[in-house]
């Protein structure tokens, strides 16, 4: 009997040690890092496309976005809705299962109206951070500890262009300029700004789309 029981003992604490070690393997697969994807310029409409992809498990099909150079705020980011299939309810269904053919090719149509961004070595842009808080945040898959949130307010520019200020949330006192490209009959620049904007796991990275002017 007190075999027994030791034995029971034994496998409970294995049982418990392996659920322990299996939680944060089963959350791996769910994050993922956002990237963009700069997809051309409408000069007719004088609008810049990009696409905002996601890594994680989620199946969600990519954000298409635009900026609208002849409205009032042109650089504000519109989100596009229209190419996205609706469920049975009637609802804008962003996710791939079955919708990503209708997806595509309305996609296709956009960007044979596109011209190509011309590219711009982005190590020529500085951050300058106008506004640094630092907080302590629940650690992921941790709660009871903490972690350091970085909030920053910023603008990105160069001797001749600069961003209007911008904001971020980031898991690391880091952020980059990633990308840049100058606008065909535009007399813009845009950029990208990477940064661990996710904290899961080990953290993955995000990364905004910014128009800089004269």
């Amino acid at each position: 009997m007190v075999v027994f029981m030791r034995y029971f003992t034994f496998k409970q604490f294995v049982g418990c040690i392996a659920v322990f070690l299996c939680a944060p393997l089963s959350h791996a697969t769910v994050g993922g890092k956002a990237y963009v994807e700069l997809l051309g310029y409408e000069v007719r409409d004088q609008k810049l496309y990009l696409l905002k992809h996601s890594e994680d498990a989620s199946g969600r099909l990519p954000q298409l976005y635009y900026f609208d150079f002849k409205s009032a705020q042109p650089d504000h980011l519109v989100t596009v809705e229209s190419i996205y299939p609706k469920n049975s309810n009637g609802e804008i269904d962003h996710f791939s299962d079955g919708n990503d053919i209708a997806f595509e090719r309305e996609l296709k149509k956009i960007k044979r109206r596109l011209k190509k961004l011309y590219p711009i070595n982005p190590n020529i842009f500085q951050i300058h951070i106008k506004k640094e808080e630092t907080v302590q945040v629940p650690a992921w898959a941790e709660p009871e500890k903490t972690m350091p949130e970085y909030r920053y307010d910023y603008t990105v520019q160069n001797r001749a262009y600069q961003s209007q200020v911008q904001q971020a949330v980031s898991y690391a006192p880091n952020l980059e300029v990633k990308q840049a490209f100058r606008i065909p009959k535009q007399d813009r620049i845009v950029v990208t700004v990477e940064y661990l904007g996710f904290p899961d796991e080990t953290m993955y990275t995000d990364e905004d789309t910014i128009i800089l002017s004269k």
